[in-house]
């Protein structure tokens, strides 16, 4: 296992950033080889981020624990999931706490 420095973390905290800034300024170059005039989309950018954001948590976590969590993102209650899981309800967010702050622990 090797440790990242300050400096090494920061730089892959922006990574997402710079990848949605790469990416509008090929999409601005490409318009303008055709001449037009491209207007950037927050939303997309947003978007980008978004995407990378869900990447970074989803590997963090189990394939069962991502299962929960999706189905829980969808709209299901922990009793729905727990009960499909064959678990109890109590249960489902004691380890479901537990794994959210582990993930929050190792993503910032």
């Amino acid at each position: 296992m090797f440790v990242l420095t300050e400096a090494e973390r920061d730089r892959l905290d922006r990574l997402p950033w710079n990848r949605s800034k790469k990416h509008i300024r090929q999409q601005r170059r490409l318009m303008a080889a055709l001449g037009r005039v491209v207007k950037v989309s927050v939303v997309h950018t947003h978007q980008v981020m978004l995407d990378d954001e869900i990447s970074r948590v989803r590997t963090k976590l189990t394939s069962e624990e991502w299962d929960v969590e999706w189905r829980l993102a969808n709209g299901q209650t922990f009793d729905d999931v727990a009960e499909a899981l064959r678990v109890k309800p109590e249960v489902l967010r004691k380890r479901a706490s537990r794994w959210r702050s582990r993930v929050r622990s190792q993503v910032r």
